[in-house]
């Protein structure tokens, strides 16, 4: 009985060493694996960073685009205003056509069978000479601005606004960096009111120049 509780006791130490080395490479493999974690995580923790930072740059890429972008829209706007012409020395006047085909001046509002506007168009350095669209627009004493499309009237979009308005007709000029005298005319389908009238220029979208016309 001794013999074989020694062989039992040998057998218990066998199978309690091969337990303690299972559970050396046991803790063996989890400080392993625990090591490999935080390296895991070290790293997703990095990643994350540098793809915050990413963001961060495309974020402030992103608005310096926008702000390149502006300030180009800004410029190219302020270039184009700069190109626009300029209309001085403008004057208004009611004209009746005699048989002879001499126009006479006339402020009655029942005499007068046209209304001309002359003006000077003014040098600009910088404007491209060539064929350029002025745009006449007339407001009568009712706030209502003069208008008949069967006779060339149209609408225009205005530059500084973006807001589309009524003209009243329209002439093509040839600009050459020099000051030129123009007039335009305009003949309602109807006798003019009597009192104020408002006379404005455009070009590009931008008014050039404004006068006031007084109806007797």
């Amino acid at each position: 009985m001794i013999e074989s509780l020694r062989g039992e006791v040998e057998t218990f130490k066998r199978q309690i060493a091969e337990l303690q080395y299972a559970n050396q490479q046991l803790t063996t493999e989890k400080t392993t694996l625990t090591e490999q974690n935080v390296s895991l995580k070290t790293n997703l923790d990095s990643q994350l960073t540098q793809n915050q930072q990413l963001q961060q740059k495309n974020t402030d890429l992103t608005s310096k685009t926008e702000n390149l972008t502006q300030a180009k829209e800004s410029l190219t706007k302020t270039v184009n205003r700069g190109k626009v012409l300029s209309a001085g020395n403008i004057s208004v006047s009611g004209v009746k056509v005699k048989r002879s085909g001499k126009e006479v001046a006339t402020s009655r509002n029942q005499r007068a069978e046209k209304m001309k506007v002359c003006f000077d168009v003014l040098e600009n350095a910088i404007a491209d000479p060539g064929q350029k669209t002025i745009y006449l627009r007339i407001v009568t004493p009712k706030g209502e601005v003069m208008s008949i499309e069967s006779m060339g009237s149209g609408t225009i979009k205005l530059s500084d606004t973006g807001e589309t308005v009524q003209y009243t007709a329209k002439a093509a000029i040839n600009y050459q960096r020099s000051v030129e005298n123009y007039c335009m005319y305009w003949q309602p389908d109807n006798d003019f009111d009597e009192g104020t009238y408002e006379v404005e220029l455009y070009q590009d979208g931008y008014r050039i120049g404004s006068s006031k016309y007084v109806m007797k």
